[in-house]
């Protein structure tokens, strides 16, 4: 996989107690990270790890550890779990920041091996409480038709939002076909699919005229993420049975703490202790 620009749609749907469903468009960057020395220098459209363009990648934003660069960021965790495959090629698929702002619900790096399969997915998800948590996922034995990579299932043991409880197992599938990029990532409790989620994204060269096609196009899908976020968090909580979570800080070693003393953070942990309160007391002077 080459450095290219994807972009595409991203859907989800809620199937119980209330089916809730939207799509969004979506913008991403993959990034061959065996050649982004190509992207060290300033450049005013794209850059790593500068502040003068309009759109950027931090490694700060991804994985663990004081690594001044992703590649040696990815080979220091995959040493760290005790990762034994052959990661002869490693892509990050990610949102850029935008002058300088971006929120990530979810990243993707993949381990490629000399014939371009996926031996690790690592799963870099992020809620909006000031947490990261890292899944390390291996394909299953059943790796699907050509192009398509079935994952093993694995548990869910972070907090992503206050409408769905720390428990049940994901399954994901991702289909490589060219030019065109799709993952799947659906959540099962008990014997339920509770969530349905999808990406479908084409891709382009990452060049300058498509970059500046991004800035015209896609800048929403930068600035928006998190307001479209607390929108659907308000959808969900209109709908009565829907339950509401409360937040606990993850204690796993998975979980990187990066920006709890945020203000924004801080701002909407008091607006869900705040819900969860006006909640209780409108079901006790109902019942």
């Amino acid at each position: 996989m080459n450095s290219a620009l994807y972009f595409g749609d991203t859907w989800h749907r809620r199937n119980f107690p209330e089916i809730v469903q939207f799509r969004y468009p979506l913008f991403w960057v993959c990034l061959d990270l065996h050649a982004l020395s190509k992207f060290s220098r300033p450049g005013l459209l794209f850059s790593i790890d500068r502040w003068a363009s309009f759109f950027s990648i931090r490694t700060s934003d991804h994985l663990v550890g004081q690594a001044s660069d992703l590649l040696t960021k990815v080979r220091d965790y995959l040493s760290a779990i005790g990762f034994s495959g052959n990661a002869h090629h490693v892509c990050l698929i990610t949102t850029p920041r935008l002058l300088g702002y971006v929120f990530n619900p979810a990243s993707f790096f993949l381990c490629l091996n000399s014939s371009q399969e996926i031996e690790l997915l690592i799963c870099e998800v992020r809620n909006t409480f000031g947490e990261r948590h890292l899944y390390p996922v291996k394909p299953s034995k059943d790796r699907g038709p050509a192009g398509a990579t079935k994952f093993e299932a694995f548990s869910k043991d972070f907090y992503v939002s206050p409408f769905i409880e720390s428990s049940g197992d994901y399954f994901i599938s991702i289909d490589r076909q060219k030019g065109r990029f799709q993952i799947d990532i659906n959540l099962v409790q008990g014997e339920k699919l509770l969530l349905e989620t999808s990406a479908v994204v084409f891709s382009s060269p990452l060049t300058r005229l498509n970059l500046m096609y991004a800035l015209v196009r896609y800048p929403f899908c930068v600035w928006l993420t998190m307001s479209r976020i607390i929108w659907q968090a308000l959808r969900l909580y209109s709908k009565k049975r829907v339950p509401l979570y409360s937040f606990k800080p993850s204690q796993r070693n998975e979980t990187v703490v990066s920006s709890q003393g945020n203000i924004f953070v801080r701002a909407r942990l008091m607006l869900l202790k705040f819900a969860q309160k006006f909640r209780f007391k409108l079901q006790k002077s109902r019942s």
